[in-house]
């Protein structure tokens, strides 16, 4: 049995992060969320997850909108502010749209279901046309959007 080094496999994936191996951006990217191998970096760790979402690595849909969701709420009104409660609802949706894991589509489905009731019913039309343009960019050559075509996705979160 071999002891599990952190820090170690922590430094590792930063190195094949910084060469752009986006399994290793997302590997990084989830330790700094959780503070294994290092401290907790959540700034780095949104970053970095949401680079790779933005680049269409459909793994980082839902975690990248779970930090969102996790960020400290506004002092004023102990709410999230609208651009991380805009953040949480477009990658929410995008996970929802490519993900094939029930359970992870449930945790999507609740996350939804909970940004939906407080934001407000006028984002939504602007929200969605962002989300499909972003999908439809990353969609398969000579295919249609299609999500029950996309493969399955682990987030690990």
């Amino acid at each position: 049995d071999v002891p599990a080094d952190l820090p170690r496999a922590r430094a590792w994936f930063q190195q094949a992060a910084q060469a752009g191996i986006a399994e290793a951006r997302y590997r990084l990217a989830i330790m700094q969320s959780q503070g294994d191998g290092g401290e907790v970096d959540r700034d780095a760790a949104l970053f970095g997850m949401e680079s790779l979402a933005a680049e269409g690595y459909v793994p980082a849909y839902l975690p990248t909108a779970v930090l969102y969701a996790h960020l400290p709420p506004q002092p004023d009104t102990g709410a999230l502010g609208a651009d991380h409660l805009a953040k949480v609802y477009l990658w929410a949706s995008a996970a929802r749209a490519r993900l094939r894991d029930p359970a992870l589509l449930d945790a999507t489905a609740q996350l939804l279901a909970n940004v939906l009731a407080v934001m407000p019913s006028a984002w939504q039309p602007g929200l969605d046309r962002q989300v499909a343009d972003h999908l439809a960019k990353f969609a398969a050559p000579g295919t249609a959007l299609n999500p029950n075509r996309a493969p399955n996705a682990s987030p690990g979160v």
